[in-house]
């Protein structure tokens, strides 16, 4: 027993290496897009262009990529086009940043449903050797899973920090104008002249430091994906544990021999999952069908609508974090070097709540982790909203990275564990549907970063809040009583 769990922690350790360097790397250059390539909102719009198309993607190519490609070789193809992206930055003209965003967009509406089946894959094998029950140790490894990826923030945004910072005092500006702080905070409204004031605090003193980060990102990204072309194996569900609410492999047999029957055309599958992560066929028009009927019917599904709301809200919280808090908040109060510096400061505390939440959660129940969730998140809008920068009290900002990372991390774990749960005999499917909803709520935020005020964008997300809350509600009740009629 000792020595399976081994087994799967050794694997799990190398997955983990993968996507830890994949997502500090992609998402440390991210968060710079809204300062430095900030004139004409290029830095914006592309990223909004990725998170838009991401949407169309999630749909009709994520499931494809993953029963056609297999898990493994989809988290690499997304890989790749995290890649491409950051090397684009090296040259950020629109002809060269927008098609490499467009690109990233199939790494986007892959790579999370796709490590997030590797995720609940390893926790069934583990639970396979374990005393436990298998949604415990789901909970256990999702909650390890988002503690990996702020831990990624931090570390990769922590060496953004320090080239940036270090090029400042290497080739400072002495004539560097004055921050008029009035065009900060909940006032930032990304006016023009506001901007070419103080455009000094949004790019770089120096190019060399930022192509300096730009180089270092890229590394990263290579090792990972050399991580997972060498250690990285597709996810075989004969070494989970068993799960009542699985068919059985004889079930999954007899289901694929009816498919074959019916079907217009007689043709040799291949290796139908017994939990429906992956599909691979000679004949690539019967997972692309399937695929879409699936999506769609899982879409129209009464309980996902009812979480919709809240999977549409964690999106647009990243969104926010991403586009307008690391910019109005950030590189507008302190200057562009001090958005690692942040960022880092919220990983670490996203990191931690990540493995709180996941306990509370397992131990109370999710609605306890909501409930404080909001009051959390709540509190902290209305701070935004109110809070006038000085420079007496700029300290505040890293009570606001760290408030912020609570909030966003009870969301993102909680929605996706309770589409697990929702949704278990179609993970792979719930995922890409999770996933697709965190995609149209980040790019709504980026899509109109240059348009509106973040005072209003703090009222949209309150009452967004609010509604999500209330569906949730009704979603859950429906669910207790499934459980009581099942």
């Amino acid at each position: 027993m000792q020595s399976g769990k081994k087994e799967v922690l050794r694997k799990f350790f190398w997955f983990f290496i993968g996507y830890f360097f994949t997502y500090g790397a992609y998402y440390s250059i991210l968060l710079l897009q809204s300062s430095i390539n900030i004139k004409d909102g290029v830095g914006v719009t592309s990223a909004s262009i990725t998170y838009g198309c991401s949407v169309v993607f999630s749909i009709f190519l994520a499931p494809i990529l993953l029963r056609v490609l297999g898990e493994r070789y989809s988290a690499i193809v997304a890989q790749v086009t995290y890649l491409i992206y950051i090397l684009a930055n090296f040259y950020p003209e629109p002809y060269i940043l927008i098609p490499a965003a467009t690109l990233v967009a199939v790494g986007e509406a892959t790579m999370w449903p796709t490590l997030l089946l590797f995720t609940v894959h390893y926790a069934r094998c583990y639970a396979r050797h374990g005393n436990k029950d298998t949604s415990a140790y789901e909970t256990m490894f999702v909650g390890i899973y988002f503690s990996g990826y702020y831990l990624s923030q931090i570390f990769a945004n922590l060496l953004s920090y320090g080239i940036l910072f270090g090029g400042k005092n290497f080739f400072g500006n002495q004539n560097q104008s004055t921050v008029d702080f009035s065009y900060c905070g909940a006032n930032d409204c990304q006016d023009p002249n506001a901007t070419n004031e103080n455009i000094d605090m949004y790019v770089p003193t120096s190019q060399i430091t930022l192509y300096l980060v730009l180089g270092v990102m890229a590394g990263l990204l290579v090792v990972s994906i050399i991580v997972y072309l060498t250690m990285l194996k597709d996810i075989d569900v004969s070494l989970e544990a068993v799960n009542p609410e699985t068919p059985t492999s004889e079930e999954a047999a007899l289901k694929d021999e009816e498919t074959k029957q019916t079907s217009d055309t007689t043709l040799e599958g291949e290796n139908i999952n017994t939990d429906g992560v992956h599909f691979k066929t000679k004949n690539v028009f019967t997972p692309v069908l399937s695929s879409i009927k699936e999506t769609f019917s899982l879409l129209l599904h009464p309980q996902q609508l009812l979480l919709a709301p809240f999977a549409l809200y964690s999106g647009m919280y990243l969104g926010f974090i991403m586009s307008d808090l690391s910019r109005a908040y950030g590189s507008c109060l302190f200057g562009v070097q001090q958005i690692g510096l942040n960022m880092a400061l919220h990983s670490v505390a996203g990191g931690i709540w990540s493995m709180l939440a996941s306990s509370l959660s397992s131990r109370y129940g999710r609605k306890v982790t909501i409930m404080l969730g909001f009051g959390i998140d709540l509190s902290c809008w209305l701070f935004l909203l109110f809070w006038q920068p000085s420079s007496q009290n700029l300290g505040w900002t890293y009570a606001i990275y760290v408030t912020t990372a609570f909030a966003s991390i009870t969301w993102i774990t909680t929605i996706s564990d309770t589409y697990i749960d929702y949704f278990s005999k179609k993970r792979d499917i719930a995922f890409v549907v999770w996933n697709l909803w965190v995609m149209v709520g980040i790019a709504v935020q980026f899509g109109w970063s240059t348009s509106l005020c973040v005072r209003t964008k703090v009222y949209v997300q309150i009452g967004i809040l609010c509604f999500s809350i209330l569906t949730y509600g009704v979603a859950d009740y429906i669910q207790k009583n499934k459980a009581k009629c099942g």
